[in-house]
């Protein structure tokens, strides 16, 4: 005697909706064992989606208690997960393809991870995997049109004083990432090509600089360039005399220079916090 699949499904359903069905521990770890290693061949996998095609999940339309969700994250915290294989990542990939998610969808995730702070590890990880990705002239092109027009979420906005004080003390003792690297010819070249007829933004502004600022500009690349030519490597040497408590006039002597170069050197370390007054 076979039962029809029409009545093995309304006796489960039955069961579910009664919460009268209920598998034990035991029972669970020994049918997850004896299912270890078997593949469901494609013909079976077929039969399956065709009887299953049109039936109502019991658990549609109902939202998961609160209970409930924190017992399974308890459960499943500690467990590894399995990473994909390159053969499931592919399949992934391509089911993923063509997708668009909806502008709520995309504002729910949007929502889902506001003020969350990751940690250094996990930073370190995400920058580790990006180190050396170059991306391909179409993906540039795709973004460069996706962002056309878009506003900046930033624009308007004013950098608050605390913001500013906070972005200096972050980036204070870090060393740039271009900082001792030299440009290619061909790097110039390219460079110089996307330049030309470029128009500069300051063209026709000279107007609008006072002349208290443009004294000032032309007084500090003057004494910039003169401390270059004739200090050079020697800059180190004079903080550690300022540092000393030596006076400019003497350090001055030292290097057979005006004092000016000395005096603005002593007031960049008194900016920086480097000498204290």
């Amino acid at each position: 005697y076979k039962q029809s699949a029409e009545s093995i499904r309304k006796r489960v359903e039955t069961r579910i909706t009664n919460n009268s069905y209920k598998i034990s521990e035991e029972t669970r770890r020994k049918q997850s064992e004896a299912h270890i290693g078997i593949k469901q061949s494609e013909e079976s996998k077929r039969k399956k989606s065709e009887s299953l095609k049109g039936r109502r999940s019991p658990s549609k339309d109902k939202s998961c208690p609160e209970e409930t969700r924190q017992k399974i994250s308890e459960k499943l915290k500690g467990i590894p997960k399995k990473p994909f294989s390159d053969e499931h990542k592919r399949k992934l990939s391509k089911a993923s393809k063509g997708k668009k998610q909806s502008k709520e969808s995309i504002e729910k995730n949007r929502q889902s991870h506001l003020g969350i702070e990751l940690s250094e590890e996990r930073r370190r990880k995400i920058s580790e995997s990006l180190t050396g990705r170059k991306l391909s002239a179409d993906h540039i092109q795709k973004v460069r049109n996706a962002n056309k027009g878009r506003i900046p979420w930033n624009k308007g906005v004013p950098c608050t004083e605390e913001k500013r004080q906070k972005i200096s003390e972050k980036l204070k003792g870090k060393q740039g990432n271009r900082k001792g690297t030299k440009q290619t010819e061909e790097a110039k070249i390219k460079i110089s090509e996307a330049g030309k007829g470029r128009i500069p933004w300051n063209k026709g502004r000279k107007d609008e600089m006072t002349k208290e600022a443009s004294r000032k500009l032309v007084e500090f690349n003057k004494v910039n360039t003169y401390r270059r030519i004739c200090f050079g490597e020697d800059e180190s040497t004079i903080k550690e005399h300022i540092k000393n408590g030596v006076g400019s006039r003497k350090i001055a002597k030292m290097f057979n220079v005006s004092t000016t170069p000395i005096l603005r050197i002593r007031k960049e370390m008194i900016t920086r916090g480097e000498l204290n007054v």
